[in-house]
């Protein structure tokens, strides 16, 4: 009988070491993975990641968003309301910039547009690097549409 307890005992008290992740970095992944087509698989990488991060001349994200903003012009000031989207893109490995899309709209479509039709004109990028390799790398953007 008091093998049966003893052995139980050991049982469960090894039941919550089961559960339990070695290293939190080990349980959240490195790299996210996307295929695009059904041709190619693409890595993209998270910004906190990488060696280096993608700079926009000279600069970061805040100096992309601020470029951003600088150039947004088909927004007509009288049907103008106060909106945030976010814009989610990929810094390709050869600095352009692809796959741009709205994760979260605004409450009206023409900014949503004019945020594509701007991030789609960008400039090449120097592109982030991972273990001295350029690869692509997800950027997610917010931009916010406001009276002056």
């Amino acid at each position: 009988m008091k093998r049966i307890a003893i052995l139980l005992a050991l049982a469960f008290s090894s039941v919550p070491l089961l559960g339990q992740v070695p290293n939190a970095s080990e349980a959240c992944p490195k790299e996210v993975r996307e295929a695009p087509d059904s041709t190619s698989r693409v890595y993209k990488f998270r910004v906190d990641n990488l060696d280096e991060e993608p700079q926009f001349q000279g600069g970061g994200v805040p100096d992309f968003a601020k470029w951003v903003v600088s150039r947004l012009e088909n927004v007509d000031p009288e049907t103008c309301i106060i909106g945030r989207i976010y814009l989610q893109f990929v810094v390709k490995a050869d600095g352009s910039v692809a796959d741009i899309k709205v994760v979260r709209s605004s409450s009206h479509p023409l900014f949503d547009e004019e945020a594509i039709r701007v991030v789609s004109g960008s400039p090449k990028w120097k592109p982030g690097k991972h273990r001295g390799e350029a690869v692509d790398v997800l950027i997610v953007l917010p931009i916010v549409f406001s009276l002056q």
